[in-house]
């Protein structure tokens, strides 16, 4: 398994935490179904992100691979 990894903040206000990000490289796929229950469960009922893009700010990305992993 492949993920990126970086430091950022949550997107939602004050966005100035330090959150450790970790981004899987595979693309999952999901149903409509699920995504609409994944909103219900974190009572998430906004249409959008609260917030934009943002620069990267000499922030390091790193591509990891996990040792072992099969799948």
């Amino acid at each position: 398994m492949h993920y990126y990894r970086y430091i950022g903040s949550l997107t939602t206000p004050p966005c100035d935490e330090n959150i450790t990000w970790t981004i899987v490289r595979e693309v999952k796929f999901v149903s409509k179904e699920q995504i609409e229950l994944l909103r219900v469960a974190v009572h998430d009922d906004s249409d959008s992100n609260a917030r934009s893009l943002q620069p990267l700010n000499n922030r390091l990305v790193q591509l990891n691979k996990l040792k072992g992993y099969q799948h």
